[in-house]
């Protein structure tokens, strides 16, 4: 259950974080159906700051060459997809005359390689999008972690890292004792602060399974994700991907 606070915090955070629009609006790609869950970053986005929202045809989602042609005819200026996406475009290879300002990927992994590839072909085009490596389950209202790709630090590992907290989330890297992980050392991932839902409706086993009581927090609630990662640095953990 995801309660309006969440989706407040989601959208106000994406806004401070990424967007930083102010009062300029934006015309935003809706790519997913809007009964999944990565919908809600554009639609309350689009109701809460103004935005301009631009409901894109389902066999455009699913065609590069028809994806980039919707973009460049409607001067679309954000965009939220999966690495699929991605790689659509850069097989179409049609950057000519888009517009975009802010890519949001997330999903599933995304590929180092395929990341640097798009960039570069943005910039052979003359275009500059930010593009931003998005993490986060649906329980803790589609994002938790963000994590700009810089072109020159593209390729440093087979995929791009899941980033840091977004907004006033917190996450912990936890062995199966609970404790804290050390930067380098794998272990659960575990998703606490605004972010965080209620629990899941009806399943009373299932919540107090997967929404624990915050260790550090006195009062406070975190997600188990069941991921694997490890802390890279301040800025950036990496997803393990088996």
């Amino acid at each position: 259950m995801i309660e309006h606070r969440q989706v407040h915090h989601l959208v106000e955070s994406l806004q401070q974080t990424i967007y930083q629009s102010g009062s300029q609006t934006l015309r935003m790609a809706l790519l997913a159906p809007f009964h999944f869950d990565a919908s809600v970053k554009q639609i309350f986005a689009s109701l809460l700051l103004g935005q301009t929202l631009y409901i894109v045809p389902k066999k455009t989602v699913t065609n590069g060459a028809a994806l980039a042609a919707y973009y460049r005819r409607n001067s679309i200026e954000a965009t939220d997809g999966t690495p699929a996406h991605l790689q659509m475009l850069v097989a179409a290879g049609d950057f000519e005359g888009l517009k975009l300002k802010h890519m949001l990927i997330g999903g599933e992994g995304l590929s180092s390689v395929v990341a640097d590839k798009l960039l570069k072909l943005f910039k052979e085009a003359g275009t500059a999008p930010r593009l931003t490596n998005v993490f986060g389950p649906t329980e803790t209202c589609v994002d938790a972690s963000v994590h700009p790709v810089i072109p020159e630090n593209a390729v440093q590992s087979a995929y791009v890292p899941i980033g840091k907290a977004l907004g006033n989330n917190r996450l912990y890297i936890l062995d199966q004792k609970g404790r804290l992980q050390p930067e380098g050392v794998a272990g659960e991932l575990y998703i606490a602060g605004d972010g965080v839902g209620r629990g899941y409706l009806h399943l009373p086993e299932l919540t107090e399974e997967k929404f624990l009581q915050d260790p550090f927090v006195l009062g406070d609630r975190m997600y188990r994700t069941g991921d694997v990662v490890r802390c890279l640095s301040a800025d950036a953990s990496e997803r393990q991907l088996f």
